[in-house]
């Protein structure tokens, strides 16, 4: 009788072991797509001999295939693609706004300067004087459009610093619900966590970085403690800790804090993650550009305000002001104003008082003009060939990642069969184990 039961405890360890190598299997097979799911594997054991003879097989452990390296390694990557990718599309949108052909900066400089040209040909021309009246307020008009669209793109910052916050805040939560999670579950298979919990928690540790570069600490009890660059804590001893916008009194710009028991605590400039590329973007995006523009302008103001003061108009008045700045508005609307005729004795029809005025319009203008243009370009184009390289990195670490956690469907479908047919021949075992008790059965009834 003993070798029938050993034969029926053999069969039935088979049978639970295949089973669950099946069901991992078929559990891998259904997250293939999952993000973050790293495929898990049932490490065969065999049971405890009671004496000669083998006690069968046991699923010692369902395994979890992952390498934190490459975790974090995608983690840091991963954080530096949202950073660059997040300030190269603000940067590329603004660039575009300033150098456009038609509606940038270039064009309404261009047409001022043929105005100011024509009226230096003829400076008695009533009709010369209107259309340089008409093209300097044109000018002015797309400094003022030019600089709405950059405060335009800083509200707009300011709604993706609110939203990211929003989004950071959740995943802080949810961090530190699965680090519970985790340590309530803890105790299966050999006293392993739930790979998937553990999954679901490095995802969320990875997309965290994603909105604000963070790095994390495994404790001794599992959990995972997570912090800010510089080192304040967002996840520790199972407490999460959120982020605030705070508008400064100052600019009425947000400012970062962080919830501490104390009270809230300025956080420093983050390293990583959009938010980063949210504060790189409205650095050389908005900040960069409008003084640059609104040096221009001054520099514009300065040289025909000069040069107005030093001219006398057409009723011969000295000259008073063309432009008022900041910002660059057109002072004066009648065009017997303009003042290009020097002091007297000079006649109406002398332009030497707008000498200086008109060359600077010309070359100098156009050159400074394209340094403005030129420096947003730059910046736009630096900013592009960083998101390439940190997006091709990311790309990288993901594959990297892949190739030791991710889902072979061409493996999985090969162990299936294989679990398969071994359960199948653990059944056999049974029914031979069945076969034998009751051949044995009806020979003792005899």
């Amino acid at each position: 009788m003993g070798a029938v039961s050993d034969l029926f405890s053999i069969g039935r360890s088979a049978l639970n072991a295949y089973s669950t190598a099946l069901a991992t299997t078929s559990h891998n097979v259904a997250n293939a797509a999952t993000p973050g799911f790293s495929r898990q594997r049932v490490d065969f054991a065999t049971q405890t001999p009671t004496g000669v003879l083998g006690n069968g097989v046991q699923a010692a452990q369902v395994r979890r295939i992952n390498d934190t390296y490459l975790q974090s390694r995608l983690t840091d990557d991963g954080a530096a693609a949202s950073r660059h990718g997040t300030a190269r599309d603000l940067l590329i949108r603004a660039d575009k706004m300033l150098s456009d052909p038609l509606s940038g900066l270039a064009a309404p400089l261009q047409t001022f300067n043929a105005a100011v040209q024509g009226l230096m040909a003829d400076p008695a021309s009533l009709s010369a004087r209107r259309v340089v009246l008409a093209e300097a307020q044109g000018m002015a008009d797309r400094f003022a459009q030019l600089d709405a669209g950059f405060a335009q793109i800083d509200r707009e910052i300011d709604g993706r610093m609110a939203s990211t916050v929003s989004v950071a805040n959740g995943l802080i939560d949810d961090i530190a619900k699965l680090n519970q999670r985790i340590a309530q579950s803890t105790g299966g298979l050999n006293g392993l966590p739930p790979g998937d919990l553990l999954d679901q928690r490095d995802e969320a540790v990875r997309q965290l970085a994603e909105q604000i570069g963070v790095t994390t600490l495994v404790q001794d009890s599992g959990a995972v403690s997570v912090f800010l660059e510089d080192g304040q804590a967002l996840v520790l001893d199972g407490q999460a800790r959120h982020l605030n916008l705070v508008a400064t009194t100052a600019t009425g710009r947000y400012r970062l804090t962080l919830d501490a028991p104390g009270g809230a605590v300025p956080v420093g400039r983050p390293a990583g993650g959009a938010m980063a590329g949210l504060f790189d973007a409205r650095a050389q995006a908005v900040d960069a550009p409008r003084a640059a523009m609104a040096g221009l302008a001054s520099e514009i103001a300065g040289a025909f305000n000069a040069a107005q003061a030093a001219g006398q108009n057409l009723d011969g008045n000295p000259g008073t002001p063309l432009f008022s700045d900041p910002p660059l508005r057109l002072a004066i609307d009648d065009p017997r104003q303009l003042a290009p005729a020097g002091p007297p004795p000079a006649g109406v029809a002398d332009n030497s008082a707008w000498d200086s005025a008109a060359r600077y319009s010309g070359a100098a203008l156009s050159a400074r003009a394209a340094e403005v243009v030129g420096q947003l370009g730059l910046s736009a184009q630096q900013a592009d060939a960083r998101a390439s390289a940190a997006s091709s990195l990311a790309e990288q670490a993901l594959t990297a990642r892949e190739s030791v956690s991710g889902v072979n469907l061409d493996e999985e479908a090969a162990n299936l069969l294989r679990y398969q047919q071994s359960y199948q021949a653990a059944a056999q075992m049974i029914a031979t184990a069945d076969t034998v008790f009751q051949t044995l059965l009806s020979a003792v009834r005899r």
